[in-house]
């Protein structure tokens, strides 16, 4: 009588190219929210997440708002210049 013993290995990746993330911390981007894409809203990247299903997602926070949303990388969309609202308010200094 002979015991074999089957050893378990770990699965292997079927896509080894992981996915990049084309947004920057700081970068401005438009939301299309994927129920209702006919409002963009003006966004900024807060930070940035793990892949879920192979596309890279980020922390938003929307234009006027406090909240952190998620967002995966198909909702956005660049935007060149850095909108007025956003920029940084001057500090005054006595």
């Amino acid at each position: 009588m002979s015991i074999i013993t089957r050893h378990r290995t770990a699965p292997r990746l079927r896509n080894r190219t992981a996915a990049i993330h084309t947004y920057s911390v700081g970068q401005f981007a438009t939301f299309r929210n994927r129920f209702d894409a006919s409002l963009p809203q003006l966004c900024r990247i807060s930070g940035k997440l793990p892949t879920n299903g192979g596309m890279p997602r980020y922390r938003i926070r929307k234009d006027g708002e406090h909240t952190e949303y998620v967002a995966t990388q198909d909702e956005l969309s660049p935007v060149s210049p850095a909108p007025v609202d956003f920029a940084p308010k001057p500090t005054t200094q006595s």
